[in-house]
């Protein structure tokens, strides 16, 4: 489809690039995900000319068309006010005109799809080679425009593996306090984002070498330097980071969640102890993503993994084994959600060696074999039942009595989660 666009837009006589991050991933030799295009063409010409064809104006002031899913943007110069992030946007006469408005050096490189022709005026080829993060111009300029570039700086670092551009560092410290005037809801997006990296520790670190990691996650500003106690050998930022290296892109919240599952240990601290740290951190982690309006399924996400963390999984009694999986399921998280978070706190921790393949198969086998119900509506008998074994009208106590054959199953076994088996507890009136 893409071919296609491209096509039509220089038959009309209009000039079309690819640009910014399609370009960048290319030189990257990274697998490029969205082509987005850029144009001579104004937003009506670009509707008229793909009338045929599903087409949706993102916005009039934003000069942007979807076309078939594929950004088409006018040619633009945008003009800031304030640090709100807000422009005004104007349109531009050529390439060279737009690519000078982004942020940094290697977004603002643009590919001519029919010659093959490199626009980079910016020198943006030669920072990617070099894996440097430089603004385009005067770094101060391009950050007052729009302070959310701060933290964008910072993914952009983590995403290539690279170092700051002296100027740039210079003007990201001097003014990363301006990162307190950007929307909640746009720091959030950028973490996700940056948490689309394996090594989003780099991103984490990033904010701190600005000096704003404070500002965003200031519970993990906390923990750089302090120790991890007597059974690591690393700090417990440089734990949190390695473990949540260790968690897969495919799952960013439990990715976020082991960056931050420790984050409690400084105030918890007693001792030579840690008590009940993972009580505190998710209590710390929920107002902290509550500030960034992260929704209230991502911060249960993150905060329950984080309180259960703690949880053994090795060697344990059937019965234990039993309340695990209860409290699991009491908490919102999958058998293989814990498990991943165990590995990777194992992996995160210096003084201990990761646990063989075999191991992790057997307690994989273990679990997979353990079928208990972990709320009443699944036990044996429901409610209804109760009332008819016991001749009693629906109440308070036909709740405790499920609650009472719950944990009796909870604590004997899966066996006992028969009809027979639960009617005659229910007889014997032990559980009322």
């Amino acid at each position: 489809m893409i071919e296609k666009i491209i096509k039509r837009l220089c038959e009309a006589n209009h000039q079309v690039f690819i640009v910014g991050g399609a370009v960048r991933d290319l030189f990257l030799d990274k697998k490029v995900a969205d082509e987005d295009l850029v144009t001579s063409a104004k937003p009506d010409e670009i509707i008229e000319l793909f009338s045929d064809l599903e087409v949706n104006l993102v916005g009039k002031t934003f000069g942007v068309v979807i076309v078939e899913s594929i950004e088409v943007a006018t040619f633009r110069s945008d003009t800031y006010t304030g640090h709100s992030g807000k422009a005004q946007i104007k349109y531009a006469d050529s390439i060279e005109e737009d690519l000078s408005r982004r942020d940094l050096t290697i977004n603002s490189l643009a590919l001519c799809p029919i010659s093959g022709d490199l626009v980079d005026i910016h020198e943006g080829r030669k920072d990617l080679k070099k894996r440097i993060i430089k603004f385009v111009g005067d770094p101060r300029d391009r950050i007052n425009e729009d302070p959310v570039r701060i933290i964008r700086a910072a993914r952009f670092k983590a995403s290539i593996d690279g170092e700051f551009d002296f100027e740039t560092l210079v003007a990201l410290r001097e003014l990363g306090y301006l990162v307190n005037y950007v929307a909640p809801e746009r720091i959030r997006l950028e973490v996700l984002k940056a948490l689309k990296n394996k090594y989003a520790s780099r991103f984490f670190n990033a904010l701190h070498e600005i000096g704003i990691l404070r500002n965003v996650f200031p519970s993990l500003e906390k923990t750089i330097g302090f120790e991890g106690g007597d059974y690591h050998k690393e700090t417990v930022f440089e734990h949190n980071m390695l473990a949540g290296d260790h968690i897969s892109p495919r799952y960013p919240l439990l990715k976020l969640a082991a960056y931050l599952h420790d984050v409690g240990k400084p105030e918890a601290f007693k001792e030579g102890h840690f008590l009940e740290h993972e009580d505190i951190g998710a209590d710390i982690v929920r107002k902290e993503l509550e500030a960034m309006r992260f929704s209230n399924d991502e911060i249960l996400c993150v905060t329950n993994i984080i309180k259960v963390h703690m949880n053994l999984i090795s060697n344990l009694t059937p019965r234990a084994s039993r309340r695990l999986l209860k409290r699991l399921a009491d908490h919102g998280i999958s058998f293989f959600d814990f498990l991943r978070m165990k590995m990777a706190d194992r992996a995160g921790n210096l003084a201990k060696d990761n646990r063989p393949f075999s191991h992790l198969v057997a307690l994989v086998r273990k679990f997979n074999n353990i079928n208990i119900p972990d709320k009443v509506t699944q036990l044996a008998l429901n409610g209804h039942d109760i009332q008819e074994i016991l001749g009693i009208s629906p109440g308070r106590e036909v709740g405790k009595i499920l609650n009472g054959l719950l944990e009796f199953v909870l604590e004997n076994g899966e066996e006992f989660n028969t009809k027979e088996k639960l009617t005659e507890l229910v007889k014997s009136r032990s559980l009322s």
